[in-house]
């Protein structure tokens, strides 16, 4: 009869336990900051949720700035980050790391995230497995202005980014210029960029300068998408070494080029991409040793009311020195059309 007693009033105890209410998260404060960072630092969400940046950062060489996943940036107006050091960005699937305006209302938009010479470039194992460096990987990028992200003579990693809502005017929303290894951007989205913020409204005589420019010792750029962006080029590059654009998706843009390859030297192929549903001028533009193979190309329209051309061109290709003799290398694509009459129209070979 004890026992009995004992072992209720130890169920009773354990279910006045279960039943008491639970004290609420603490919500974390905003912060502001700005100014330089000069030691090894790191921003999550349970520090700050959000971080304000209400004048220039800058990550001085040899420290390196830690985001956390779930992390929120907002930036002041025409505010900057500058990377001198390593920037960590590595958000997941789940949490991604938020960059974005000061106040979601504002007209006037933020300028992005500028990697310098000093910056630390990304490293890899032979698996082409990431190990160290700058990084950009499970973040959102929004409503900046010029350029989203620019990239001086470094060659930060950058994967499942998200480059959104931006207006790119004069610049470019991700512009890299590079003569010193291997650019990567992989598995990343272009969406909704350029003049005003939405392909319906995109004023069909003015385009902005681009979305993505590379000019790279050597690039691959593969499995991106290019989605309702306004811009003179979707995907321009130029290299001087073997580099490849692959299997990326470039729908419903207005444009007046969607891939624009210029390799003087070595060969880039470009290969495995679709693009579809676009109003433009030209599909491929290729000057130099580039190679087009197994492309869609396909219910692409003329972007009229820029220059007199009678048709979309599928592929343009442009030689330099003179020389017409040499086949371009355009295998196994689709043009969208199958009769050889009508293919032949859409292909303009000329010099430049």
């Amino acid at each position: 009869m004890k026992t009995s007693s004992i072992m209720l009033g130890l169920l009773t105890l354990l279910l006045l336990i279960c039943v008491q209410p639970t004290a609420a998260m603490p919500l974390q404060a905003e912060c502001e900051i700005s100014g330089v960072i000069t030691k090894d630092t790191t921003w999550g969400p349970e520090s700050c949720d959000p971080y304000l940046v209400t004048g220039n950062i800058r990550i001085n060489p040899g420290a390196t700035l830690t985001i956390l996943p779930g992390a929120t940036v907002r930036f002041d107006s025409y505010i900057q980050l500058e990377v001198a050091g390593t920037l960590i960005a590595r958000g997941t699937p789940d949490a991604v790391i938020t960059f974005t305006v000061l106040k979601s209302d504002t007209p006037v938009l933020w300028s992005g995230i500028l990697f310098q010479d000093s910056s630390t470039d990304a490293k890899f194992d032979q698996q082409a497995n990431y190990i160290s460096g700058s990084i950009l990987q499970y973040i959102i990028i929004e409503k900046a202005i010029q350029n989203a992200v620019r990239i001086e003579q470094s060659t930060p990693y950058i994967d499942h980014a998200t480059f959104q809502n931006s207006n790119p005017n004069p610049g470019t929303i991700l512009v890299v210029k590079s003569q010193d290894g291997l650019f990567q951007i992989t598995n990343s989205i272009f969406q909704n960029n350029g003049g005003t913020l939405s392909v319906q409204d995109c004023d069909e005589r003015f385009v902005q300068p681009g979305i993505l420019s590379v000019e790279a010792e050597s690039a691959a750029i593969v499995n991106n998408q290019f989605l309702q962006n306004c811009a003179s080029n979707i995907i321009s590059l130029t290299s001087r070494n073997e580099s490849i654009v692959s299997n990326n998706s470039i729908i419903n843009n207005r444009s007046i080029a969607l891939i624009n390859v210029e390799s003087p030297i070595n060969s880039v192929i470009v290969s495995g991409n679709i693009l579809s549903n676009n109003r433009s001028y030209i599909g491929l533009l290729g000057e130099g040793n580039v190679a087009f193979h197994m492309n869609t190309i396909e219910k692409n329209t003329l972007f009229e009311g820029i220059y007199d051309q009678p048709e979309f061109y599928a592929l343009f290709a442009e030689e330099t020195g003179g020389d017409l003799s040499t086949p371009v290398d355009a295998k196994d694509n689709y043009w969208g059309v199958t009769k050889s009459s009508d293919i032949e129209k859409i292909i303009y070979r000329g010099l430049c």
